[in-house]
């Protein structure tokens, strides 16, 4: 579990709000509330920052759905919440098809309220090799649709290059670990190190970073050049986790 992360007081008083409305309108149905994403893992809060949160209830019903449509609807106007709600049943029968997406959670999270749902909960590597490959490949096959529709748009094709690089990152960080053995290195740059030790060019990914850090515009010519880089880097990344 990760500690408190530091958000705007008018952020931090929304979500104290939102947490006692649940309590009050769930009560005993009410297991947990649970913060997690970005905020958690140590982003700053931004205009573009969504503040995801995670309801676990014992049952999920309609009468349930009904008593948590006016907390959230309250938060929503006054904070970008993002609730993800689901009972403690759907949580421990889906660590098969959401593996990434709940070892995620599991490592940062914030407990707000109630117990901690994450403490124990087991994830086949199995499942996250699967699934890791599964979210490669998708990516590898929809990156060329991109491009297809984007070719001639420079600000389209620089705008894919940063919007991807993250959900790449930390699929490839899965990668790493379980081609390893060792848990996912804590950030970007460790991951890309240890992904250029199984092969994989990462030169395009340090790239692409650093255009996002300088918010340049490069000439549309090198656009491609990176852009098809990217490509041949993603197409190694399947490669590595196809032959596992």
């Amino acid at each position: 579990m990760s500690p408190s992360p530091a958000l705007p007081q008018p952020v931090q008083t929304a979500l104290d709000q939102f947490c006692t409305q649940l309590q009050d309108a769930s009560g005993e149905d009410l297991v947990s509330i649970l913060l997690y994403g970005d905020l958690v893992e140590g982003e700053s809060f931004s205009d573009s920052s969504q503040v995801n949160v995670m309801v676990v209830l014992q049952e999920i019903s309609v009468t349930s759905l009904d008593r948590l449509a006016g907390p959230i609807a309250t938060a929503v106007d006054a904070i970008p919440l993002v609730p993800f709600v689901l009972s403690e049943a759907d949580l421990t029968q889906s660590t098969d098809v959401f593996p990434i997406k709940f070892l995620n959670i599991q490592r940062h999270h914030h407990l707000l309220y109630g117990r901690d749902v994450f403490d124990g909960l087991e994830i086949a590597r199995d499942h996250l090799r699967l699934r890791c490959e599964q979210e490669i490949k998708n990516l590898m096959l929809r990156l060329r649709l991109f491009y297809l529709g984007r070719s001639q748009n420079p600000e389209g094709i620089q705008n894919t290059l940063s919007q991807t690089l993250s959900p790449f990152t930390k699929n490839l960080g899965i990668l790493v670990e379980l081609k390893t053995g060792a848990k996912t290195p804590p950030g970007p740059d460790e991951i890309f190190h240890t992904a250029a030790s199984l092969g994989i060019d990462i030169e395009p990914l340090k790239q692409i970073q650093n255009l996002k850090q300088s918010n340049g515009a490069p000439r549309p010519e090198e656009l491609k050049t990176l852009y098809n880089g990217f490509m041949k880097t993603v197409r190694e990344a399947a490669g590595v986790v196809d032959s596992m």
